[in-house]
């Protein structure tokens, strides 16, 4: 294996891939005292190898499960997982004495803040694992605790997350009333009110001197709800629009530079979900669209994409 002063033997192991109604598939694994290869190197390019806790430590967190069996309050609960490895989270524990702990649990090499946003070079010494990152613990019972995967006690240990507006609608509805009743409580479970889909039915409801089509667009999106249920037509108009709006975005000048350099790339597959433009476009759209150091012309943006998608409803033949 290539290395910054030359190079090292690697580990190999024989695996079949047994396929239903094709031929078995062998391939060749390659291992490294950073991990497994992932991505093999070509030409000028380096492999890419993957290294996990589990594999580094040589633990499986298994160890867990059988004390959670035997757990009756939260502290149980919070030493029980204390042997959990993969894949981390954030634990929110609850026991019938009324005491709460809210915890990141799970193994977490303590390494170079680079490793959150990109790939770095396995031999450099900025790149090493120096040890282990203890997760954040909170048990405050005095307030609700939501967690809906947004940053929190855990943002220190990633970059994605997401976003905080489906957390804090949970916590709006749980703060609305002190006790509930089972019915109630499925209330939040099936909530569907989308409170980011202003971001765009504001600058939507700005917009003047439409066609006829796109004002009765606009009329129909205005006076939506805002609720994502499943049998609602304005819903179904509002998802469209806001994909309009993430090709739109897309077409931006700077956004068709870093198009074109993603095209370029050789690395497989496995990484296409990451380096498509538009995915990450649609993962990032409220901050792309609220954010007005970025210099995008939002209106023009959103009003192409109204139009755009008045036409494809046909809502002038009516």
């Amino acid at each position: 294996m290539p290395r910054a002063e030359g190079e090292e033997p690697v580990d190999i192991c024989k695996e079949v891939i047994e396929v239903r109604g094709e031929k078995s598939v062998k391939i060749d694994v390659l291992e490294t005292p950073r991990g497994p290869i992932i991505v093999e190197g070509r030409d000028a390019r380096l492999p890419i190898s993957i290294q996990l806790p589990a594999r580094k430590y040589s633990v499986s967190g298994f160890e867990a499960l059988r004390s959670l069996l035997h757990a009756e309050s939260v502290d149980d609960v919070e030493q029980a997982f204390s042997y959990w490895v993969e894949p981390v989270n954030v634990l929110q524990i609850s026991d019938v004495n009324g005491k709460f702990v809210s915890k990141v649990v799970g193994q977490v090499p303590d390494r170079s803040t680079e490793n959150f946003k990109r790939i770095v070079p396995a031999w450099s010494p900025d790149s090493v694992w120096i040890g282990r990152i203890e997760g954040k613990r909170s048990d405050n019972s005095e307030q609700a605790a939501v967690m809906a995967n947004q940053r929190g006690l855990a943002s220190d240990m990633g970059t994605e997350f997401s976003p905080e507006h489906r957390a804090n609608r949970i916590l709006s509805l749980v703060n609305f009333r002190d006790l509930w009743s089972v019915g109630e409580v499925q209330q939040i479970h099936t909530d569907t009110y989308l409170s980011t889909a202003p971001i765009i039915l504001d600058i939507v409801a700005s917009l003047s001197d439409l066609s006829q089509a796109a004002f009765r667009l606009q009329q129909i999106l205005i006076r939506w709800d805002c609720n994502m249920e499943a049998n609602s037509v304005e819903a179904a108009l509002f998802s469209k629009l806001r994909a309009n709006v993430v090709q739109q975005v897309s077409k931006v000048p700077d956004f068709q530079v870093m198009n074109s350099i993603i095209e370029q790339s050789e690395y497989s597959e496995l990484f296409y979900p990451w380096l498509s433009l538009t995915s990450r476009i649609a993962f990032a759209l409220n901050t792309l669209l609220t954010n007005e150091d970025l210099g995008l012309d939002v209106t023009s943006i959103v009003r192409k994409s109204l139009i755009d998608l008045s036409a494809e409803q046909h809502l002038d033949e009516t």
